[in-house]
This record gives C-alpha cells, sequence and structure tokens, in this order.
C-alpha cells in the first residue's frame, strides 16, 4: 500500500529537493533490514568476503577467519556455521536491496521525466 507523504511541501518541491527527499526515503527502508555507519558497512562486505573464502576452504579454522569467528555462539558453532549464516543474510538482503533499488529508479526517471511530483510520491511503494 502506498504511503501518503506528509510534512513537506511536496507541490512547491524542485527536481533536486523530490530527487535528495526519495533517497533519504530509500535509506530509511535500508536502514529497517541494516546497522547504520560507515564502519558497520566496512563490517558486513568483509565477513561476506571471508564467509565466501571459509566455505570454500577444506579445512576452515577459528584462528584462519576471525572475523567470522567471533560471531561463534551466536551465528552458529563453528565458522562453517557462521559462514553459512553470513551468507544467507547476505542473500537476502540482496532481494531486498534490489526491491528498494528498483523503485528508487522507477521514481528517479518518473521526476526526471517530469512528473507530477505529489502523484508521483503518492505512488511510492517500497515493498
Amino acid at each position: 500500500m502506498p504511503r501518503k507523504t506528509t510534512g513537506i511541501n511536496i507541490a512547491s518541491m524542485t527536481i533536486s529537493a523530490a530527487l535528495a527527499y526519495i533517497e533519504m526515503l530509500a535509506e530509511r527502508q535500508r536502514m529497517k533490514y541494516l546497522t547504520a555507519g560507515q564502519g558497520k558497512t566496512m563490517m558486513y562486505l568483509r565477513k561476506e568476503t571471508r564467509a565466501k573464502e571459509c566455505l570454500a576452504d577444506p579445512a576452515p579454522t577459528s584462528e584462519n577467519y576471525p572475523m567470522l569467528a567471533a560471531t561463534i555462539g551466536v551465528d552458529g558453532s563453528n565458522v562453517t556455521e557462521v559462514a553459512t549464516i553470513i551468507l544467507a543474510r547476505s542473500n537476502a538482503w540482496e532481494a531486498i536491496g534490489a526491491s528498494i533499488e528498483a523503485e528508487l529508479t522507477r521514481l528517479k526517471i518518473a521526476i526526471n521525466s517530469g512528473a507530477d511530483i505529489p502523484a508521483l510520491f503518492l505512488t511510492i511503494d517500497w515493498s
């Protein structure tokens, strides 16, 4: 169901303001699934890389994968289980992120093509 946008003057919004606003809305959607912070983003990326390496390793050890070993007991009982969980989360995020990106792209194209911004904003659907 599309959300109604309130609290801002959408009717007088410029193209650049509308583009900035939808970027902010998209980021708000992303943050429903991710932890904010550049350091945390780097951690996610590094864990994903190391998880792939771990699963390709015929004899992975905690010593070789300290980033994965750090969450043993929470995300799994060994580095292989942790790596499996991390990649499952990454794959789930890819589907969610793609959906958000597709809606953001649709909105950008419409705004840059001269769409009626207030009417367009009523069609936003992040699902």
